[in-house]
């Protein structure tokens, strides 16, 4: 692997999504658990967000009653219900998905210093 296909893979896995760069290296099986490790989390906590933002909706739908300073007045006393009562689970989500977004560029950069190691050697 070249420098410039090390900075192509780290730019896709960095900004486009963790996995791709492995993809781009021919690394598909490493790319394809770091792709779908993240799909997973990304899904579940979306899915999370999306039935703690429903329950919270139910029990305010009443009180709106199509004033929209009561509906905004609502929305951040929902937002700050949610970052106060769910924050911990928040940020355990975001820990992993920061975990797989870093693992997946330092492992290209540890594929990329593996193949030079192993070039030098005459492997």
């Amino acid at each position: 692997m070249t420098k410039g296909k090390l900075l192509k893979a780290l730019l896709l896995s960095a900004f486009a999504f963790p996995g791709l760069g492995h993809f781009s290296v021919g690394r598909k099986a490493r790319g394809a658990v770091f792709l779908v490790l993240v799909v997973i989390l990304l899904t579940f906590f979306m899915f999370h967000i999306m039935f703690i933002i429903m329950t919270q909706v139910h029990s305010y739908q009443p009180l709106a009653n199509g004033d929209i300073s009561q509906i905004m007045q609502l929305s951040q006393t929902m937002n700050q219900n949610i970052v106060n009562t769910h924050g911990e689970l928040i940020k355990s989500y975001m820990t992993l998905l920061m975990i797989c977004y870093f693992g997946a560029l330092l492992d290209l950069v540890g594929i990329y210093f593996f193949e030079k190691k192993a070039d030098l050697r005459g492997d």
